[in-house]
């Protein structure tokens, strides 16, 4: 008998590992969000089935902090539905992007809590293994058009494959970006590691989107804060950055005419100080629309919420569009027929108010931290872990200041590793200070 159910308790744990790994790896793939509810719902059914008895309600006092903020942004988001132009879409957005979410984020909190550390990191493998996986398939994807510059690949998700710019992949290539690193600097596979590095740059490159490369820069920014001690360093680190950014700038004219010439930045400063609407005019100042529609969005918000700042205007990505036309004057409408705010803070501002707008800013100061305290383990992989979604979260708040990227696939991999990193960090142990939690 006891042989038996030990078979039969392998064989739910080897499930879950494949609905954890189906549910991972199609993440970062267009067009597959029955594949991804599917693999999520099996997965956690199982852990639930399983682990629910090790399950004590106090324990959720332990993340009431982002619990707190996260309750502030739905239940704004459900008071939004009194105000939006599309119930439907609002209660579909706050449904699936939120609510859904986060159980399943409290779900990952309470497994990854009582996980013991070898299926922890088995866990860890796979989500390295994706980023992995995932960059490769993306420099594949550039190979086949022959290195073109011209194309912006994305991978499986959103590249020239489905018509698409590769921002959205953009924050995958961060987050491997920042896994690289974090190997590169704590485990003794340096081979390897370099290998992961060299991968992950190529993968960076060939999506050539703006929003990433300021990723990339955040990224630096954080391991020059983190990781050099010395001063002299330092002050030498300034000082190359300085004399890169003056050459860069007068250079960048002949590296791009519009998405990477920083000579135009003059010319974007003039365009701040017509309205909205004004902003249409955009060409005869020699520029290209992707950087003053975006702008002419942005004041859009600021103006309408200079004068509402509390009042919800309906939760969703795809309603701003539809909604500021109805609320602003017509010369505080832009130029450009965008649904969304290409700014995920300014449209949590817009649909939400400053409480949301604040919450959200708060949910995202608690992941960073919660990466941070991950990162303070004792075990290299854990601190690896925590590192790598560190680095990766502040390439996604990099593209999220220009696009409205919190909801599909890159919401969920929010979520997932809030929930995976909670949960290490609070798991259970000896005085609950075992070797394999806290630092």
């Amino acid at each position: 008998m006891m042989k038996f159910l030990t078979k039969y308790y392998s064989l739910l744990e080897n499930l879950k590992y494949i609905f954890f790994t189906i549910y991972l790896f199609s993440l970062p793939v267009a067009k597959v969000a029955s594949i991804q509810s599917i693999s999520m719902s099996l997965f956690t059914l199982l852990v639930v089935a399983t682990e629910y008895k090790k399950w004590s309600l106090k324990d959720l006092l332990k993340i009431k902090a982002p619990l707190a903020l996260l309750f502030i942004i739905a239940l704004l988001a459900y008071i939004s539905l009194f105000f939006t132009i599309d119930i439907n879409e609002t209660l579909k957005e706050v449904n699936k992007g939120v609510i859904k979410n986060v159980a399943f984020m409290i779900v990952l909190f309470y497994y990854f809590m009582n996980l013991g550390y070898e299926k922890i990191k088995i866990y860890i493998y796979i989500f390295f293994s994706s980023l992995l996986l995932h960059s490769v398939i993306n420099i594949i994807t550039w190979a086949n058009v022959g290195f073109d510059f011209r194309y912006r690949t994305g991978g499986l998700l959103d590249g020239y494959i489905y018509d698409g710019g590769g921002e959205r992949f953009g924050i995958w290539a961060v987050y491997t970006f920042g896994c690289a690193i974090s190997l590169l600097t704590f485990k003794k596979n340096k081979a390897f590691a370099v290998l992961f590095l060299v991968i992950s740059l190529v993968s960076i490159i060939s999506n050539n989107t703006r929003a990433t490369y300021i990723g990339v820069i955040f990224v630096l920014a954080a391991v020059f804060f983190i990781f050099i001690r010395s001063n002299k360093i330092r002050i030498l680190s300034c000082a190359l950055v300085v004399i890169f950014i003056f050459g860069f700038y007068e250079i960048s004219h002949h590296i791009s005419p519009d998405r990477y010439n920083l000579t135009l930045i003059p010319k974007y400063i003039e365009l701040m100080k017509k309205s909205p609407k004004e902003m249409g005019t955009y060409s005869e100042m020699g520029l290209t629309e992707s950087v003053p529609s975006r702008i002419a969005s942005w004041k859009s918000v600021l103006i309408y919420r200079l004068h509402e700042p509390f009042v919800p205007t309906g939760y969703g990505r795809f309603l701003y569009g539809k909604t500021i036309r109805k609320l602003n004057s017509e010369q505080d409408v832009p130029f450009s027929d965008y649904s969304q705010v290409h700014n995920e803070f300014l449209g949590m501002f817009f649909s939400l108010g400053i409480f949301g707008l604040l919450a959200f800013i708060g949910i995202w100061r608690s992941y960073l931290k919660t990466s941070i305290q991950v990162s303070k383990n004792n075990d290299t992989l854990l601190r690896v872990f925590g590192y790598t979604i560190f680095f990766g979260g502040l390439g996604f708040i990099a593209s999220l200041l220009f696009g409205s990227f919190f909801g599909s696939s890159e919401a969920k991999l929010f979520y997932l590793t809030l929930g995976m990193a909670l949960g290490i960090y609070y798991k259970k142990g000896p005085n609950n200070n075992d070797k394999y939690t806290r630092a």
